[in-house]
């Protein structure tokens, strides 16, 4: 179960920074 939990937190935190970065690209496109 905690090999769960741990994989679990792993998917929901590369979710959460993947998204971050998507609103970081976001932000910064003065160029276009």
């Amino acid at each position: 179960t905690n090999n769960t939990l741990h994989d679990a937190g792993l998917c929901l935190a590369k979710q959460m920074f993947t998204s971050w970065k998507r609103e970081d690209t976001n932000n910064e496109k003065p160029y276009l």
